[in-house]
């Protein structure tokens, strides 16, 4: 079974702009058998960085994580800490968009409610800052999952509020929002007083006038709402499936043919009078190894295409 485990692991190692729906779905199953194929491809931080900057289209580090988060399996914890804690360009070029999607739901998942190394990304002020945001939304999932409690979110949350910081600093605007996703009343002090620092990053969060409004109208994520930024993963195949790179173009931007999407991204639109009732971008199909039109300055696989 072995051998059979390997050659799945080798044939959705590399994008080839189809989803593995089937043999990801081995892969799970036979959760025994593939569960060190897949530690192995994470084992290696430098190795893994290196390959996904390679120029390759390697897929095998998005997948494995998540994998493995779905297991709850532990072992994955200090591997997935050590490839995030690198070089926070290299991070940021090879993950992307998984750090803000999936980051923080992977460790959760993986941590089995320790968060010694969650706590670490964080804190280190070298790590990405992406990064260490994932790391405070790490902390609403373990909440959300009845793993920590929310005195222990609010108590580890205070302590954070006492390191020093730079004004306008990344971090502790990201803690002001995990702040308002709580609901914590409890640190209302605190939160005033980095505004009066001007230690939030106003871009990010607003200003205090802006932050009690949406403490006083929002509804918290924790209310019971459908969405699922803070459970854990529970099923990879389908958050996969969903990635833009695995979409039919069409079938993808019909999700955006909405009166709230006219309504709220026209300026960044045109009106194609060949289809009734369809918006399309106003900017060409692009390659996924040519510059990514968001701006990133990294290619469009690395980027806005997953």
């Amino acid at each position: 079974m072995s051998k059979n485990i390997n050659e799945i692991i080798e044939k959705i190692a590399y994008y080839d702009e189809t989803f593995p729906k089937t043999e990801l779905q081995i892969l799970l199953d036979k959760r025994e058998e593939s569960t060190p194929f897949l530690l192995d491809a994470i084992r290696n931080a430098d190795e893994v960085l290196d390959k996904l900057m390679s120029g390759e289209d390697y897929f095998l580090p998005y997948y494995a994580p998540l994998m493995l988060a779905q297991f709850r399996e532990k072992k994955a914890y200090p591997l997935i800490y050590e490839i995030f804690s690198a070089d926070a360009k290299t991070v940021d070029d090879a993950y992307g968009d998984f750090i803000t999607e999936d980051l923080h739901r992977v460790l959760a998942s993986v941590s089995g409610s320790d968060v010694s190394l969650i706590n670490k990304l964080i804190e280190d002020e070298k790590v990405y800052e992406f990064v260490r945001g994932a790391g405070l939304d790490a902390w609403l999932c373990l909440f959300r999952a009845g793993m920590k409690t929310r005195e222990e979110v609010i108590s580890y949350f205070k302590t954070l509020f006492e390191l020093p910081c730079g004004e306008e600093d990344f971090l502790r605007g990201a803690l002001v929002g995990s702040c308002l996703d709580l609901k914590a009343v409890e640190l209302l002090t605190e939160i005033e007083r980095s505004y009066a620092e001007n230690k939030v990053e106003l871009m990010l969060m607003g200003d205090w006038d802006d932050f009690q409004e949406m403490m006083a109208e929002e509804e918290s994520r924790f209310s019971g709402g459908s969405g699922k930024y803070h459970d854990l993963i529970d099923d990879m195949i389908s958050e996969v499936e969903n990635w833009i790179c695995f979409r039919n173009p069409q079938e993808y931007m019909r999700d955006f043919e909405t009166p709230e999407f006219e309504s709220d991204f026209k300026d960044n639109l045109v009106w194609d009078s060949r289809y009734d009732g369809t918006f399309v971008r106003e900017m060409p199909k692009v390659g996924k190894n040519e510059p990514c039109p968001c701006g990133s300055g990294r290619k469009y696989k690395k980027c806005c295409m997953k």
